[in-house]
């Protein structure tokens, strides 16, 4: 049988990315990917890039977050100031598709969430910035013109 203890571990990568008005040259919307829990240091975003233009989506990974050392997620939110965060792969992806989703075992998805969401409260953004992804569910992001 196949564990998780199985798998290879790799490096945690994370990615800023910015789409841009050909008009312009100018950022229209920025996403911010982690795809793994780190030290909070790590994945950190250089002020003067965020002075260009403010992550409008951080999308951050919930999977095993409990167990990293220095986990800070008052370091990732406070360096981000993402105006909505959407946390992915906290599912079981162990369960196959047909019975339903269900959080990842031994994993704490809801508490992430609560502490991500107060985090997101103390920077003025409010808990409701914060979606946990639910299948069928569409998320729209208004880009208005000229922003």
């Amino acid at each position: 049988m196949t564990t998780h203890e199985d798998y290879l571990e790799g490096e945690t990568i994370a990615y800023l990315i910015d789409f841009v008005d050909p008009r312009t040259g100018k950022i229209r919307f920025r996403v911010y990917y982690q795809d793994a829990p780190s030290d909070g240091a790590f994945g950190t975003i250089p002020p003067e890039a965020l002075s260009e233009h403010s992550v409008d989506l951080a999308l951050l990974c919930v999977g095993n977050w409990n167990t990293v050392e220095n986990h800070d997620s008052d370091l990732i939110i406070n360096n981000l100031r993402p105006q909505e965060v959407i946390l992915g792969h906290w599912e079981d992806f162990f369960r196959p598709q047909d019975k339903g989703l269900r959080p990842a075992p031994a994993q704490s998805v809801r508490k992430f969430q609560r502490l991500i969401e107060a985090r997101m409260k103390e920077i003025g953004k409010g808990g409701d910035h914060v979606t946990l992804p639910a299948p069928q569910v569409l998320k729209v992001f208004n880009i208005a013109e000229g922003a």
